[in-house]
């Protein structure tokens, strides 16, 4: 059975078994649950003094504008994986590719990894007409969004005061080197190995040169500021930060971010990212603040992908 076959087959149990309502339920409670136990737990009973004498300060317009720089976010990171479809001579139109990366996404939440991927090429195959194909691409969004994330992370241990150590030199080393990553010969050699592992023939030219690639990694790195940026109206739009602050949020969460995404222990990285960034921003802010601040991005990130799914699903019926 190749690889096509049995992933459709697998996918259509995975339907059935998440149409099934009290399914749904019990897991969405289970959920909800554990979060707001751990929260209470080790956040809210142990430093309640410390979040009461916190300088609160909700601004809903600093809300409303942060909610919109995410969308905008998530818009310019489809955008940015669509300079990558072009390079390879795919041409999808970016109405279909957002529902393509949006329904996707919305895969991550059932366990195991894959099905994110697996729901991308299924939709991506009519244009590739091939299934591998279609993988590889998807994989390589999220290849460059992650390369992207180490980046911003490396250049953070190597900015900022609060990271600066001994080892400063080697990090510059591991940031240089890792540019080989991207160079079109080691991709080539990449796939080929992946497909030589799936025991697959793919008929895949990695067509995109050099610098082509560090254009396209330039724009992932501007789709991160993006991020910080919102990040940045979120916290301010609950209390003080100082403008500067932004670079930092940007490394820190986009390194959190691949670490979530990377974890096998929750679906989409459910509490392992936040743990992470949170651990991070307790350089800056108070923990029980700072972990606070890790969960409403991840509120924040959530809204914006449901808000997302109403409006393509909303669109998707009308085209149809």
């Amino acid at each position: 059975m190749n690889f096509e076959k049995y992933f459709l087959m697998e996918l259509n149990k995975l339907k059935k078994f998440c149409r099934n309502k009290t399914v749904k339920r019990i897991f969405s409670l289970l959920v909800i649950f554990f979060i707001i136990f751990f929260i209470v737990k080790d956040i809210f009973i142990p430093n309640y003094n410390e979040l009461k004498n916190y300088s609160w300060n909700v601004n809903v317009w600093y809300l409303v504008l942060s909610f919109i720089i995410f969308l905008f976010m998530w818009f310019f990171k489809t955008f940015c994986w669509n300079m990558v479809l072009k390079k390879l001579d795919v041409n999808v139109p970016f109405i279909r590719l957002c529902k393509i990366k949006m329904y996707s996404l919305m895969m991550r939440y059932i366990p195991g990894k894959i099905w994110s991927f697996v729901k991308g090429s299924f939709m991506l195959k009519s244009k590739t007409n091939s299934f591998m194909k279609s993988f590889l691409i998807m994989v390589l969004d999220v290849f460059y969004d992650m390369y992207a994330a180490l980046v911003l992370f490396l250049l953070a241990i190597l900015i900022l005061p609060e990271f600066k150590g001994q080892f400063n030199i080697y990090w510059l080393l591991l940031l240089l080197l890792s540019f080989c990553l991207i160079h079109p010969k080691v991709l080539t050699k990449i796939i080929g190995f992946s497909a030589k592992v799936c025991r697959k023939k793919v008929d895949f030219d990695f067509n995109i040169s050099f610098v082509d690639s560090l254009k396209i990694l330039f724009m992932y790195i501007i789709s991160w500021f993006f991020t910080g940026l919102a990040l940045y109206f979120l916290i301010k739009g609950i209390g003080p930060v100082s403008f500067n602050f932004i670079f930092a949020l940007t490394g820190l969460f986009a390194i959190s971010w691949s670490v979530g995404l990377i974890s096998l222990i929750t679906p989409s990285g459910l509490g392992v990212r936040e743990g992470v960034f949170g651990f991070l921003l307790s350089f800056y802010f108070p923990l029980s603040v700072a972990m606070i601040i890790s969960f409403l991005a991840r509120i924040f990130l959530s809204l914006v992908e449901l808000f997302l799914t109403i409006v393509l699903t909303i669109i998707d019926r009308k085209n149809n």
